[in-house]
């Protein structure tokens, strides 16, 4: 066996169990696990590997089983850390303990499987106010609360990686997605979301702000890696979290992207169907590219009203974007850096919206088909600056193995690029004529309701 040779892992976390009491009203936790992955041959510059599990609301005894597949790993193995930690409201989540896993090189071969077993999560490792409330609670006459927190999963080798992939680990599925719904900022940045949720039922007023998560399918080609841009001192303080000033500007935009991608009870989870199994036929991955660009239609509205999103994609193939517009408290809120929470490097970042096509007899109804919609994805970013010749690579990436090639079509252009200006300005011309003519039904009808 050459020592080159990486292999695929599935890790799924199951459940948990005996967890620290964080509220003490419903004497439980809301808890979620941040697991990463770190591989020792990887640079120890490299950001690890990340994946949130959604989470469980009001129990000590959560049950996710929630997949997480990493390719690339090589022999020599992986070392896996689980935080699991306590949603709350505000932008600080409380820690409930720490797991350490190692799976060393006897481990990394085909058809090695470790079904369901239990680690223990240390409690020196969390927070101080949880493990107090849970003691005190179990010191209470009549209380059954039982101690000692475990957390229960498996982790199994699937197969070899894919040969020719890029030399580094990184997450092949499922493709999950999350939107984080904010009507507060929503209403200081007068924009949003006009339509429904990706489920389709909810309806989304004007002074929601919504932000997305996608993961798309990894590894994103080697090429792709851009650095931020110090034009400026303040930028290069800013990145490297030094000097007084570099500290306030990177901890603010760490707090904002807190904010925009918060957690709550209104998040919605999903995993693009399909994408949970492993091993897919050549008729599987076309249904999977098929639901893959439904699910990214149905993020964006199908593009619907004029709609531009300002968007990073991690270096681990993590899409995250919101809409954006030209109003000067949205333009604040859509910095590049906020996005990629103030990493130094991303693979792509810029503006996109969806267009139509081809225009399809559905009998008044919104046309739900992808090869009636194009992807215009550019690179116009001041903070990152992505390369105007890795367009192409971009393009390709994203309707291929990126997982969007059930698109009718994908094009990369240049921020620069007069025709693409163009369209921008008539889908911002778009979007304010809509903004207006709905302002004025809203105030027709409010004069009616005064009259009558």
């Amino acid at each position: 066996m050459s020592d080159s040779e990486t292999f695929v892992v599935e890790i799924t976390f199951h459940r948990g169990s005996n967890l620290p009491v964080a509220d003490l009203n419903t004497l439980s936790c809301d808890p979620y696990i941040h697991a990463t992955v770190w591989v020792p041959s990887e640079p120890e510059h490299e950001h690890p590997l990340a994946w949130r599990t959604p989470t469980v609301r009001r129990t000590r005894n959560p049950t996710w089983d929630c997949k997480w597949r990493i390719a690339g790993v090589p022999r020599s193995g992986f070392h896996l850390t689980l935080r699991v930690r306590d949603e709350d409201p505000g932008d600080r989540d409380d820690r409930l303990g720490k797991s350490y896993i190692d799976m060393t090189q006897g481990q990394m071969k085909e058809g090695f499987e470790q079904n369901e077993f239990e680690v223990k999560v240390m409690k020196r490792k969390g927070s101080f106010r949880p493990y107090i409330q849970t003691y005190l609670t179990a010191i209470l006459p009549g209380s059954k609360l039982v101690l000692h927190p475990r957390i229960v999963l498996s982790v199994r080798v699937i197969a070899k990686s894919p040969k020719g992939r890029v030399g580094r680990a990184y997450t092949v599925g499922p493709n999950k997605f999350s939107e984080h719904f904010s009507p507060m900022i929503g209403r200081m940045v007068k924009g949003g979301t006009v339509g429904q949720g990706t489920d389709g039922s909810a309806k989304l007023s004007m002074s929601t702000f919504v932000a997305h998560k996608f993961q798309l399918s990894g590894p994103v080609p080697p090429t792709l890696k851009h650095e931020y841009v110090g034009y400026a001192p303040f930028i290069k303080s800013m990145f490297s979290n030094k000097g007084i000033r570099g500290h306030v500007l990177n901890h603010g935009l760490h707090k904002q992207y807190r904010i925009i991608y918060s957690y709550d009870k209104n998040t919605v989870y999903g995993v693009v169907p399909g994408t949970t199994e492993a091993v897919l036929d050549e008729e599987k991955e076309k249904s999977v590219r098929q639901e893959m660009a439904e699910q990214f239609l149905r993020m964006t509205c199908y593009g619907e009203e004029g709609r531009i999103f300002t968007y990073v994609i991690t270096l681990d193939a993590e899409w995250r974007f919101t809409e954006t517009g030209k109003e000067f408290a949205v333009d604040l809120l859509s910095k590049h850096s906020m996005h990629a929470d103030v990493a130094k490097e991303i693979a792509f970042s810029g503006e996109f919206f969806v267009q139509k096509i081809r225009d399809v007899e559905s009998g008044g109804e919104r046309d739900t088909d992808p090869r009636s919609y194009e992807l215009v994805i550019d690179n116009d970013s001041g903070t990152y600056r992505p390369k105007k010749d890795l367009l192409p690579t971009l393009q390709d990436w994203l309707s291929g193995d990126g997982g969007l090639g059930g698109l009718g079509k994908v094009t990369a252009m240049d921020g620069f690029d007069e025709h693409l200006k163009q369209m921008k300005e008539e889908k911002r011309n778009l979007k304010a004529r809509l903004k207006a003519e709905k302002a004025g039904r809203r105030t027709d009808r409010q004069s009616e309701s005064a009259s009558s």
